[in-house]
């Protein structure tokens, strides 16, 4: 089935091709995520058909004793699989254990279940999956234009087969050279792997060892040789371009001749990794998915009250007139920033990454904080929220509800914006290529055109998550101020931090200053303690330097954004609490 695709494909020229494969790669990643949230949806109805399991987060103590139970089936096999032994490891797995079962208990409840279809149709999932879905639809469209998609499909379903099973160690017995001094014969072993998945081998022998990739008579001298000292371990590792000396793709004999005295052994250690790596991309792609129609269906299960008033404000900041414009901004920059010539001697593709990103983030800090000056502050002004609250609405409902509902609409905001960036720049590395771009010229032998694209993707898409949080940060800081300031003042403060807090980083680390001013420095840490420091938000660096963001960075960057968000919204309800609506 994959030498089928692989003959469908590559049909059209080869800037096509080019442009479209990073594009079906997202896409595949796409689809794999709507097809995750039906079968979530699946089981969870099935579950939720049981009379006990059903009912189990109507109460409180059934329903907690249900997370721990969910908890501890999440907890161990995470455990066994990825062997923690770091804090950061420990504390990974027992935060995504404590969301996903607080998230699996709601989710099997029978009238969450019921109410599926209309959580779906009212809520900002529906545009959403309206968005995905049609993007995911070019995973079928896009199999006569990617770049060999039979081969990237079956990287992509064996890896979970070498993450398993990818370490392996053979033993061979080494006859012994012959006691004349004449040419040492050659001796046949036998190995199982696919070339392009070989990330390392390490060979350890007792004795003198040449080893050949092709036979003797067909290697060039130094060409595929690999010599093996007595008792000191050589390797070969992959190098970062791809390239691989194994002639053949599949790889089933080595040649071994044996310069040392006696009969040796030799211990091969292979490891092995997917032949391409842009499809481990995939499996985050669609847990993004799945993560977010799961957030939006938990919190409707679990705070109904504080879903309907971000419900509310979701449907009316979408359709404000900013809002539109904000989008319709987005996408011209890009567009202009895609044909632009930066003239920086190839480097044009890095300048598209770092302006889009600003831009991207720009845009959802102004919409935020303008809508949680005029969602918040106009409505205690109008004696909206005075009418809202009448009702069984309690002031944290209303407070938290409007600061959940503009996250959800700068949400919707950031990815709009974000996928026309990624479709800008998997179209902008071919477009270099074309016009002369230096990365073709060293590119274009080992690695391709699409695998450079997809590369400066993978560093886009952390890059658009960090953007979110900055934004999620300073709107919840307009949304405090917002409980007792005016539209004008709030703005013009959250202003004012954006700037402090891109600033005071360089103040705090600055030697020079430390020893000149250390007053200064002490004051600068004060104030970089309270306000947020947007500097580590900003991936520029990594960009500039060709470097992908870390994960861990990324995690430990929404630990500070949970943290301070959740700051701000205490200081927010204390606000609130006592101010006078009448």
């Amino acid at each position: 089935m994959y030498s089928l695709l692989d003959r469908w494909s590559g049909q059209a020229s080869p800037y096509v091709v080019n442009a479209v494969t990073p594009l079906w790669i997202v896409s595949v990643g796409l689809l794999l995520g709507l097809i995750l949230c039906g079968i979530v949806s699946g089981i969870a109805w099935l579950l939720s058909r049981l009379p006990i399991i059903g009912r189990l987060s109507n109460d409180l103590i059934p329903k907690w004793i249900a997370i721990g139970i969910v908890m501890v089936g999440v907890v161990v096999p995470s455990v066994i699989w990825f062997k923690p032994t770091d804090f950061d490891g420990w504390g990974a797995i027992l935060v995504v254990a404590f969301l996903s079962a607080f998230a699996f208990v709601h989710l099997i409840n029978r009238k969450t279940m019921d109410e599926l279809p209309t959580s779906i149709w009212e809520g900002p999932l529906w545009p959403l999956l309206i968005g995905i879905g049609f993007c995911s639809l070019f995973a079928f469209v896009g199999v006569m234009l990617a770049r060999e998609p039979g081969t990237l499909l079956r990287s992509l379903v064996r890896a979970p087969i070498l993450a398993i099973a990818g370490r392996t160690d053979q033993t061979f017995e080494i006859i012994a050279p012959p006691a004349n001094f004449e040419e040492p014969p050659t001796q046949e072993i036998t190995v199982s792997f696919h070339r392009r998945e070989i990330a390392a081998l390490r060979f350890t022998s007792d004795q003198r060892l040449r080893i050949s990739l092709r036979p003797f008579e067909q290697t060039p001298t130094g060409g595929s040789l690999i010599i093996v000292p007595a008792d000191e371990p050589t390797g070969w590792r992959r190098p970062t371009d791809g390239s691989t000396p194994f002639p053949n793709d599949n790889v089933t004999t080595l040649y071994v001749k044996n310069f040392g005295t006696a009969a040796g052994t030799l211990t091969l250690n292979a490891v092995r990794a997917s032949a391409h790596p842009e499809m481990n991309f995939v499996p985050v792609i669609s847990g993004g998915v799945l993560f977010l129609f799961l957030a939006y269906i938990t919190i409707r299960a679990a705070f109904p009250k504080l879903a309907a008033v971000s419900l509310a404000t979701t449907k009316s900041e979408i359709v404000q007139p900013l809002y539109i414009v904000l989008l319709l901004l987005g996408w011209v920059g890009i567009v202009v920033s895609i044909v632009l010539p930066y003239n920086t001697f190839g480097e044009d593709l890095k300048m598209l990454e770092d302006v889009g990103l600003s831009m991207v983030m720009i845009l959802c800090m102004i919409h935020g904080v303008w809508a949680a000056s005029a969602s918040v502050a106009d409505e205690i002004e109008g004696k909206t929220a005075l009418t809202l609250l009448s009702k069984p609405v309690a002031r944290r409902d209303f407070v938290l509800g409007k600061f959940v509902g503009i996250i959800w609409a700068n949400i919707l905001l950031c990815i709009w914006l974000g996928t026309w960036l990624v479709m800008g720049v998997s179209y902008k590395a071919p477009y270099d290529e074309r016009e002369g771009a230096e990365f073709a010229k060293w590119g274009i032998e080992y690695v391709a055109i699409w695998e450079i694209g997809f590369g400066e993707i993978s560093h886009v898409i952390p890059g658009l998550l960090l953007a979110a949080m900055a934004a999620t940060v300073l709107t919840s800081i307009s949304v405090a101020l917002s409980t007792r300031l005016p539209t004008l003042a709030n703005l013009i403060i959250c202003v004012a931090i954006y700037v402090i807090g891109n600033l005071i980083s360089p103040v705090v680390q600055s030697q020079v200053i430390a020893k000149q001013f250390e007053i200064v420095v002490v004051i600068a840490r004060v104030i970089a303690t309270v306000v947020p420091v947007f500097e580590q938000f900003n991936i520029n660096a990594a960009i500039s330097a060709g470097q992908a963001v870390p994960a861990i960075y990324v995690a430990w960057t929404a630990v500070y954004c949970v943290v301070y968000c959740t700051v701000a919204m205490l200081v927010a309800l204390t606000l609130f609490e006592d101010r006078d609506l009448a």
